[in-house]
């Protein structure tokens, strides 16, 4: 579904009563020093287990706000820790109406993949605005005092490789990606309610929607995942792209270029595989893995074609 945000300023109304919950997922936050992986982000004291996605996320709270430090996936394809240097800011703190906020982080991750060494470095900027204040309505619950929280994001993947095995790694390619999300919190007892994130070249078109809702009746609404929880594997991918998952088997799998078009598709099947040997892709690809007319799965996968 397309939902409009609204517009920005004080003394909105929100009337979002209509959203329909559809997968629902939970999500704790713990003490990081009980985590498996909290040798990976000693600076951290929250970590929170992404079960679906199978990646822990490591995030330091202070008096300044929300941050997230990293993450550890610990999928089949990937097993490795991801760090934010210096850490993507989740919320400032204070933060109100009008106050604006610049994050720039960076974080480099390196692997060896399907046999050819890679350095991928990951830019994220995120500008975060304060530009609207009023009543917010979701399904269950009326929040009379709301702050949203305007986040314009952009994303700069640079993938070097290692062509020869000699340790000395190339340029090879650039993708840029950029997204707007816009967020409620409600004030007080500060929380975080809704999010929907908009394209960024189309804000009438909906990417993404998240609902937190009252205790008692949790659920989220999101486009993008849900229980199933597949994976496609190896990444990166030369030959062929295997989908392991409780996936029906006339779930497809979907590849866009970076400005958005698609370049590839095919039926996942009963074998969960999709060859690509003479696809002809080279570089960083988008990834959608849909099934009943939802995307359940979406990613990043690098095809090494030469």
């Amino acid at each position: 579904m397309n939902i409009s945000p609204g517009n920005s300023g004080t003394g909105q109304v929100w009337d979002f009563t209509n959203l329909q919950v559809q997968p629902t997922d939970t999500i704790l936050f713990e003490d990081a020093s009980l985590s498996p992986y909290t040798g990976f982000f000693p600076g951290s004291n929250l970590v929170a287990h992404y079960k679906k996605d199978s990646v822990y996320g490591y995030y330091t709270t202070n008096q300044d706000g929300m941050f997230l430090d990293g993450s550890y996936e610990t999928a089949s394809s990937v097993n490795a820790a991801f760090h934010y240097s210096p850490s993507v800011t989740v919320i400032p703190v204070p933060f109100s109406m009008g106050d604006t906020h610049l994050s720039h982080a960076v974080a480099e991750f390196n692997s060896t993949g399907s046999g050819t060494a890679f350095k991928l470095i990951h830019h994220q900027i995120d500008t975060l605005s304060g530009d609207a204040t009023g009543v917010l309505k979701v399904p269950g619950a009326v929040y009379s005092s709301t702050l949203r929280i305007n986040v314009r994001a952009t994303g700069i993947d640079s993938i070097f490789v290692d062509a020869n095995g000699n340790g000395n790694f190339m340029f090879f390619s650039v993708t840029v990606s950029r997204n707007v999300t816009y967020r409620w919190f409600k004030q007080g007892a500060p929380s975080y309610v809704l999010g929907i994130e908009v394209n960024f070249s189309n804000p009438s078109i909906t990417e993404r929607i998240e609902l937190n809702t009252p205790a008692g009746n949790p659920a989220t609404v999101d486009e993008k995942g849900n229980s199933f929880a597949p994976e496609i594997f190896p990444n990166p991918a030369s030959d062929v792209i295997y989908v392991k998952g409780n996936i029906p088997e006339s779930a497809s799998l979907e590849i866009f270029s970076p400005t958005g078009q698609k370049v590839m598709s095919g039926t996942i099947g009963g074998s969960k595989e999709v060859n690509i040997s003479r696809s002809g892709l080279n570089g960083l690809y988008y990834y959608k893995i849909n099934s009943g007319g939802m995307v359940i799965k979406s990613g990043k996968i690098i095809i090494n074609n030469n």
